[in-house]
């Protein structure tokens, strides 16, 4: 529950001395905080706020983990493309693959 200095509130302006809500009369200075419209409103964003939080952790995690498998699949591209610590030529892998194959050798 919220502790509230109803003389500060009232001077701000948050709440009138004495007004209705959902058809209850309320005057300032009682302690019907369940009743007042501000509270409800204060408690409300409080819930929007903590559930937006969760769906933002839930996005950094989906976040992460999609970054880590991009990691993951450029290392072993990398892991690929060498051997024995020497770049290879991915070009001339495919040519010497053609050429061993008859069929695709062109007809002279």
């Amino acid at each position: 529950m919220f502790i509230i200095n109803w003389c500060k509130l009232q001077k701000k302006g948050k709440i009138p001395q004495i007004g209705t809500f959902q058809g209850e009369t309320y005057q300032s200075g009682l302690n019907l905080a369940g009743h007042m419209p501000f509270l409800v409103e204060e408690a409300s964003n409080k819930y929007r706020r903590s559930i937006e939080q969760r769906s933002n952790k839930h996005r950094t995690s989906i976040e992460q983990a999609s970054n880590k498998y991009q990691r993951k699949v450029e290392e072993a591209s990398k892991k690929r493309r060498t051997e024995g610590g020497q770049k290879v030529d991915l070009y001339k892998i495919k040519k010497a693959r053609n050429s061993e194959v008859p069929c695709l050798n062109k007809v002279s």
